[in-house]
């Protein structure tokens, strides 16, 4: 066989031996390959032979080879005349550099790129005659290779909009050069790479629902054209399911998994191939974070075997971490995971030094290993080791990995489960260690809604221009931190004759440089802007600096359920703090939460179809969390929860304080509910996110400038038939107050119809709520507010009037519409608030006001109502006490958000929220919180839903119409 025909050969055995996972194949037939084609071939296809041999060196994780081939290749295009080929080896060149820490080589390769495009622009005299054919390829890989760096900058919106121009170019190149740019699955492949790209971009800046599209698109689109038994489709599996998990959604991640490490083994491709271990190693991730213990040791096991190959500080290093350290716990294997901790800890130790946060989260795993043992004296000498570290902890130490982040979480839960139990083993230890409890309890919850208060306190601190630089200049500091420390982890992850030594410590030196620019920025900070450091990284706060912010008639309680108990903290205002242990876990927890609201979630049509409100159910969860610190708060009138789980779900408010007496009536009409002692008899609830949130929204400066009472949206157009109702309404409506009701038999709820995964399902499936604009010209005259200056309803409910108006101008700001959850619309991704139609308001838009638009939002208000369905619903494996809605008001700046936790019936809510702003306009020093209690209480007694002659037809004392609503946020 002739040399060309021979490399031939073996270059298309290697490209299908790559496709099917056959890396140590296909790198002897790419060698092979190159040998037979030297002298023998076309340069640019001999470079096209060396370029496959240099990416399954990198596949293999060999990167200084495959490094050193593209250097080579570098030299002989410059001297071949294929110069074209010099942009595409140096987007090679840059995304091998970082992978290695070399982050000056990268940028140094990157500035060639962009010299050698403006040569190439120049023209055919500069030898650059194929530049009109070839342009928007090698434009498209300059942009590629832009996105890498930016990238590893933390610059994650910059990178997105490379990797987007890249993808714009590379398809104008395809579509115009469709015989000379390559294979036709090539192609696709690079389209498909480029959309994920942007979708981890998207994810990296908190939005997950628009990088969840893009990559399931991306996912789709491999596997419709491929199927699964490809190498690299199985890649975007990986990427998609790395999402699911950073989202909570597990199960579904899990089977994503499954069948990729299914689909590897069926093409022959062993567990000891670096390949098939990751997918393996996820897989046991996603089974611990879901608790499954067993099955995770299961796979974890194979694992151990596969890799018994393996040089042993390697697979140290890619075994040892808390997923495998607790299958081992978990399955009453003490001893090897007592080993298995201490070993994890020195690793971290060596890799990040002891002050850093993942060494102290091993470190906290050999306290939980020398509890398991009974050795509680040792066990706490590591908790109190690790504990300050855990505390003092911000989110650029963590590791960028999806199912890094999702067990970072949990990680500290765990310790902190084990080191309560600790400490209650010890009786004469509790109180004394409650303060430090009660730290770590806010910082363990942690959660988002905390950093959005955060955030929002920051910008509102920020009133010069100064001090708003030096902010982005810490975040981005931040940012680059990150990735520096995910880049050191991914190097000393693999064996060290592999790895640059020289490039870890010179990437070590950066992080130490970039650490001391951080505390430098953070001290200038403090200095030049006291009170900074407070607001955008609070300390969690000890009690005297909770009891600092309460009121006299207040008291502070915290909750923290784990897997095995519960913890109750309770503060206030003046006396001892009380910390006990609750005998219920956080599934317990949830499933009796899940029971008392079935109720409310039931999709119910008529009056007569509501369920009873298990009182009894109500009241022994009460018993159960509340009645073990009733001692503290009953002499208060108003208590702030801070709490994780499913408690956050549900309004306090409604658990009953004494047993049921059984011969009340409970059915319809409802009266029977008036006689039930609900807990908002005698107090008003808030929530809050945690206890510095609690400090860091009273610590908010007062607005600068005097503000109006209401702006309010509502009463929106869905579709155009919507349109002769609504003329024909205001027609009807000459007089505020109008009421409009449904027959009596009717439940008017604010629900939507069931669009759930219908095909097709769009705005236009809403239906509108009239009832809505009742409401809110209820509100604007309790607030002493001109309705037709306050609010926009109809037409002018749209998104283009909610971006431009200065929401800064007023201090209550309404939305009563649907709120909306992901799925209940075709491509709804993430919560959102429906608004009128464009093709009605003549707007731009999809008329959604969605989460991240309310990110882009600016508010200076004191409260934010949220009057529609599921605003309140939380999401994910651990319901905070706030939905994405809230999350995103919050950070657009208000101090308290009033959401529902249920679909809400209409009469009844109108009632109840122009309620509480007529008791506040009456009353100016009663509290959001207390002028809340009242209106459930008043609603409770009322009349309940009357005819038109005046008649009660049943009553609102079924905790269905008043329990609701949820003040997240600073209930003063």
């Amino acid at each position: 066989m002739k040399g060309d025909s021979l490399a031939e050969f073996y270059y298309r055995r290697g490209q299908a031996r790559q496709r099917l996972g056959r890396t140590r194949e296909a790198i002897e037939d790419g060698e092979k390959a190159v040998h037979a084609a030297r002298g023998q071939v076309d340069y640019s296809r001999y470079l096209a032979m060396r370029q496959f041999l240099a990416i399954q060196y990198g596949i293999a994780e060999d990167l200084g080879k495959a490094l050193s081939i593209y250097m080579s290749m570098t030299q002989d295009a410059e001297r071949s005349g294929n110069r074209g080929w010099l942009f595409n080896i140096y987007r090679h060149i840059i995304s091998r550099s970082i992978r290695i820490g070399d982050f000056d080589q990268a940028a140094k390769y990157l500035t060639k790129s962009e010299a050698l495009l403006r040569e190439a622009r120049g023209g055919a005299a500069a030898g650059w005659g194929k530049f009109p054919i070839k342009r928007f390829g090698w434009e498209g890989d300059v942009e590629n290779s832009r996105a890498l760096v930016l990238e590893s900058q933390g610059r994650y919106a910059d990178a997105e909009t490379a990797y987007r121009r890249a993808e714009e170019l590379r398809r104008i190149h395809y579509s115009r050069n469709p015989e000379t740019a390559g294979p036709q699955h090539q192609q696709d492949q690079n389209i498909a790479s480029l959309i994920a790209d942007q979708g981890r971009m998207k994810a990296r800046q908190g939005r997950t629902a628009e990088g969840e599209a893009d990559l399931r698109r991306a996912l789709i689109d491999r596997l419709r054209a491929t199927g699964k038994y490809q190498v690299e489709t199985l890649d975007f599996v990986r990427k998609f399911a790395n999402l699911l998990i950073d989202e909570g959604r597990y199960e579904e991640a899990e089977k994503l998994i499954r069948a990729q490490v299914a689909a590897l083994r069926e093409m022959g491709i062993a567990d000891e191939s670096p390949i098939t271990a990751k997918s393996l190693k996820l897989l046991a991730n996603v089974l611990n974070l879901q608790n499954r213990w067993g099955e995770a040791l299961t796979v974890i096991e194979t694992l151990r075997s596969a890799t018994s190959s393996w040089e042993p500080d390697r697979r140290d290093r890619f075994l040892l971490d808390d997923s495998f350290i607790l299958a081992l716990f978990n399955s009453n294997k003490l001893s090897a995971g007592l080993s298995a901790a201490e070993r994890w800890f020195a690793l971290c130790k060596e890799r990040f030094g002891s002050r850093h946060v993942m060494t102290a989260m091993a470190r906290g795993y050999v306290g939980i290993g020398l509890a398991q043992a009974g050795r509680d004296l040792d066990a706490e000498h590591e908790f109190k080791a690790a504990i300050p570290v855990l505390l003092k902890s911000s989110s650029e130490d963590y590791d960028e990995d999806s199912a890094f982040r999702a067990a970072s979480e949990q990680r500290v839960r765990e310790i902190f489960d084990v080191y309560l139990t600790v400490l209650a083993r010890n009786q004469d230890c509790i109180y004394a260690a409650a303060e430090t409890a009660l730290r770590l309890a806010d910082a363990a919850r942690g959660g988002s809604v905390r950093r959005a208060i955060s955030a929002a306190s920051a910008r509102m601190a920020a009133r010069t221009s100064e001090l708003a630089e030096m902010a982005r200049k810490k975040q981005n500091l931040e940012k680059q931190l990150g990735v520096r420390l995910r880049l050191l982890n991914n190097m000393l992850s693999v064996s060290p004759i592999e790895r640059d030594e020289r490039k870890i410590k010179e990437l070590q030196s950066e992080i130490a440089q970039l650490r001391f620019e951080q505390a430098s920025t953070k001290q200038a900070l403090d200095l030049r802007f006291s009170g900074y450091a407070k607001l955008v990284d609070p300390e969690a706060p000890g009690a005297d600096e909770v009891r600092a912010v309460l009121n006299q008639n207040e008291a502070f309680l915290s909750f923290y359920f784990g897997r095995k108990w519960g913890f109750a903290w309770a503060v206030p205002k003046s006396g001892p703090i009380v910390f006990v242990r609750l005998n219920i876990s956080s599934s317990e927890l949830a499933s009796r939460v899940e029971a008392l609201r079935g109720p409310f979630t039931s999709n119910v049509g008529s009056i007569g179809e509501i369920p009873a409100f298990d009182v009894r159910a109500g009241y022994e969860l009460y018993e159960r969390i509340l009645k073990p610190l009733a001692e503290v708060w009953q002499s208060a009138d108003s208590l702030v929860v801070a709490t994780n789980g499913a408690l956050g779900l549900l309004p306090l408010g409604l658990l009953p304080t004494k047993p049921p007496i059984d011969d009340v009536d409970l059915e319809i009409p409802f009266t029977g509910y008036r006689g039930v002692p609900w807990l908002t008899r005698t107090h008003a609830v808030a929530y809050v996110p945690s206890a510095s949130a609690l400090t860091a929204l009273r610590n908010l400066p007062s607005p600068l400038r005097a503000r109006d009472s209401l702006i309010g949206f509502g009463d929106p157009l869905f579709g155009r038939e919507q349109i002769i109702s609504a003329y024909t309404s205001l027609s009807s409506d000459a007089e505020v107050g109008v009421e409009r009701r449904a027959p009596g038999g009717r439940l008017a709820r604010r629900a939507l119809p069931r669009t759930r995964n219908v095909v097709g399902a769009n705005l236009a499936a809403l239906p509108r709520l009239p009832d809505t604009a009742d409401e809110l010209r209820s509100i604007a005259l309790a607030l002493h507010s001109d309705p037709v200056k306050a609010l926009r309803l109809g037409e002018v409910a749209n998104e283009q009037v909610v971006k431009s108006t200065d929401l800064t101008k007023y201090s209550v700001v309404v939305f009563a519409t649907h709120g909306l959850v992901p799925g209940d619309l075709e491509g709804l991704t993430q919560p959102a608030l429906a608004l009128t139609a464009p093709d009605i308001a003549h707007v731009p838009g999809d008329g959604l006001l969605t989460m991240d638009e309310i990110l882009g939002l600016k508010l200076d208000a004191d409260w934010v109502i949220l009057s529609a369905c599921n605003t309140g619903s939380g999401s994910g494996q651990s319901a905070e006490a706030a939905s994405g809605l809230a999350r995103a008001f919050f950070y657009a700046g208000t101090r308290a958000v009033l959401v529902t936790n249920w679909s809400v019936h209409s009469e009844s809510a109108r009632e109840l929220v122009s309620d509480v702003f007529r008791r506040q306009s009456l009353d100016p020093h009663l509290s959001r919180t207390q002028a809340l209690r009242h209106a459930m209480n008043s609603m409770i007694d009322g009349p309940g839903y009357l005819d038109r002659e005046g008649h009660s037809l049943f009553s609102y004392a079924h905790p269905l119409f008043w329990g609701a609503y949820t003040i997240i946020g600073d209930g003063n």
